[in-house]
């Protein structure tokens, strides 16, 4: 894509001319974007399903959100 030069008003004032805006729907970014069709799906294969582990409960841990300037952080107490 060609770089354009910036114009001021002093510039347009001594006869100096801007350039056209470019015509609707040329620049790259306004160009349509290609559909792309999905994946074809695979048949599932069943299995045979195991009993999860039973979870141990925790017990909640107090913690507190530390804002220092512009960083956040969870600080967590035994």
């Amino acid at each position: 894509m060609k770089k354009l030069a910036a114009v001021n008003k002093r510039g347009l004032l001594n006869g100096e001319h801007a350039t056209p805006a470019p015509e609707p729907g040329s620049l790259k970014s306004e160009q349509p974007k290609p559909v792309s069709k999905p994946a074809p799906q695979r048949p599932r294969i069943q299995t045979e399903a195991k009993p999860a582990p039973a979870a141990t409960p925790q017990a909640p841990r107090a913690s507190v959100e530390m804002i220092e300037g512009g960083k956040r952080r969870n600080v967590d107490f035994p």
